[in-house]
């Protein structure tokens, strides 16, 4: 993840990660602050999550950085905050002339500028919920907006980014997903399961063998009707419909190595899982869910 903010090489970068996984410290606060303070020198941060309640988290996390953390307050210098009538939260950084903005989704923010500048960094993060994505009304009205508004509303120097985990065939991520497989909407999109196809574990100076048994084992059981259990959604990132004849036993879980090459990922992980059919791999939309 910390690659992926040191350069920027496409306008929309997409970030499913499993739950606990960092994303949020790494890709938000540490990113923002990054952005503004590194060599990319963004002069206008927008931060948008689903509600006013988690903008407003994001926003005292950022202040609350940037008031105790000692050498972040001799680079950056002071700043001042404020929170407008349509409930936006903002920091203002004096020194590098720079804004940091937290809102909540779907707002009118068409025009939205610091000074003479457009949201150069504009962060996505957490803009949909379990509940959210039941309601097919709700799921199309983020789609469109992002797609009509958030994508439009810098220049060609932003940069996007979009953190979220899988919620589910419907959701706004996997959308964004099959958007790219469909060569749609340009941009790179990561998956970053805890467990990859080997259950090698991906962050194992976090967790430890014993650490990813105990969390599936305080998760809900698969029952017989489910297609997935809550570990494999949230923690692999599988929701896979598919079963196969062809399917083994996994290893056991197991410490990952530190390098990419340590570990086995399939693409996409939200729509096969482990195993695809042979069958399956030239089909242009194998994961047969409806447009």
């Amino acid at each position: 993840m910390f690659r992926m903010t040191e350069s920027y090489d496409q306008k929309l970068n997409v970030v499913m990660a499993f739950r606990g996984s960092g994303k949020s410290t790494v890709l938000n606060l540490s990113n923002t602050i990054w952005s503004i303070l590194g060599k990319h020198q963004k002069k206008f941060v927008l931060i948008i999550s689903k509600s006013r309640v988690q903008s407003q988290a994001h926003f005292e996390n950022i202040k609350s950085e940037l008031e105790d953390n000692e050498l972040l307050k001799q680079d950056l210098g002071p700043f001042r905050s404020s929170t407008t009538e349509w409930g936006a939260f903002s920091i203002e950084l004096p020194l590098y002339n720079a804004k940091i903005m937290c809102i909540g989704s779907q707002q009118n923010i068409r025009g939205l500028k610091y000074k003479n500048r457009r949201p150069d960094l504009i962060i996505c993060d957490d803009m949909e919920d379990i509940v959210s994505t039941q309601d097919k009304n709700t799921r199309e009205m983020l789609y469109k907006w992002f797609l009509n508004e958030v994508m439009s509303i810098g220049d060609e120097k932003t940069n996007i980014i979009v953190l979220g985990n899988l919620l589910g065939e419907d959701s706004f991520m996997v959308r964004l997903k099959k958007l790219m497989m469909h060569n749609q909407l340009k941009g790179k999109y990561y998956a970053y399961p805890l467990l990859d196809d080997n259950n090698k574990i991906l962050w194992p100076q976090r967790y430890s063998v014993e650490d990813v048994l105990e969390i599936e084992s305080n998760l809900p059981k698969k029952k017989d009707y489910d297609l997935y259990s809550m570990f494999n959604q949230e923690y692999k990132l599988n929701i896979s419909h598919v079963k196969t004849s062809n399917d083994v036993e996994l290893p056991p879980i197991s410490l990952g190595g530190t390098s990419r090459e340590d570990f086995s990922i399939s693409v996409p992980l939200w729509a096969w899982g482990i195993y695809v059919p042979e069958w399956a791999i030239n089909i242009s939309d194998p994961d047969g869910w409806k447009q």
